[in-house]
């Protein structure tokens, strides 16, 4: 009778180090996939964030114009560009927007919403509603921090176009990183054939 050797009949305890590294590594390509699905959907969520913001001023800003019959009286005192528009660049929108903020010609009428919108107050990032409980004054710039570094504030830029009657507002190009902070973005590429907005201070912040 041929006799089994004893090897034969040994259990195998635990992987070779070669089975560990093969574990290792896909653990490694799933963990990227998921950390880079999960970071460009939070990028998107970020820019999508940025347009409704948009959306939101412009409109408010036409309900300022149709409910007071007037824009508010900084673009009136303003110099026309070679381009036929009046613009406020970074944060000169505090121009702007200190009307709405005040409210309409009734004192009650609030036009933006304090708690969703943006502003940097000493290197503080904040929503407007918790810088007016800081300081009453009205003269806040409102922007957007850089979706890929929430830690770079900018500040949106407003034009008007006397001709047509109309507002604008816009913002940098996202798609590159800004210059230093507390320097002026000459503009950059144009964004999805948009005018990007000509200048813009980024503001470093907390």
């Amino acid at each position: 009778m041929k006799r089994i050797s004893s090897k034969q009949n040994e259990v195998r305890g635990g992987f070779t180090m070669v089975e560990l590294m093969v574990v290792v590594a896909v653990i490694a390509v799933v963990a990227s996939l998921v950390t880079g699905a999960a970071m460009k959907s939070i990028k998107q969520s970020r820019e999508k964030r940025v347009d409704a913001t948009i959306q939101g001023l412009q409109m408010a800003l036409m309900n300022y114009r149709a409910r007071e019959n007037k824009w508010p009286n900084v673009f009136l005192s303003q110099t026309v560009s070679s381009d036929g528009s009046i613009w406020f660049h970074g944060v000169d929108n505090q121009k702007v927007f200190k009307e709405l903020i005040n409210g309409g010609s009734d004192g009650a009428t609030r036009y933006l919403d304090g708690a969703s919108l943006l502003v940097s107050v000493n290197g503080q990032r904040m929503t407007l509603l918790q810088a007016l409980q800081k300081s009453k004054s009205s003269e806040k710039s409102i922007g957007y921090p850089w979706p890929q570094n929430q830690n770079i504030f900018g500040c949106f830029c407003v034009e008007y176009n006397p001709l047509t009657d109309s507002v604008k507002i816009h913002r940098p190009d996202m798609r590159r990183p800004p210059y230093k902070a507390g320097s002026v973005d000459d503009g950059g590429d144009r964004v999805e054939g948009d005018h990007t907005c000509p200048e813009s201070y980024w503001i470093k912040v907390n």
